[in-house]
């Protein structure tokens, strides 16, 4: 029983991760547990199997995609 426990918060956690990387969640600032459960239950499995794919096949396009939106997030919240 502990270890599935744990096995859950693991897989929660990579989620979380997950959501972090890909901007979903805020990089900065404060998050909203609401927006964070949303997208664990619809957005990340739906995204997830796209994005390892683009890991492994077209990493240098994934990784462009993620530095673009890292500057539009710096570029909304003013800060340098």
């Amino acid at each position: 029983m502990i270890s599935f426990l744990s096995f859950g918060f693991m897989i929660w956690n990579a989620g979380l991760i997950f959501q972090w990387g890909l901007h979903m969640i805020p990089v900065r600032g404060p998050v909203s547990i609401r927006q964070a459960v949303h997208n664990q239950i619809s957005l990340v499995p739906e995204r997830f199997s796209e994005y390892v794919r683009l890991y492994f096949v077209d990493r240098r396009s994934l990784m462009l995609e993620i530095e673009r939106l890292d500057m539009e997030q710096l570029k909304t919240t003013g800060e340098n």
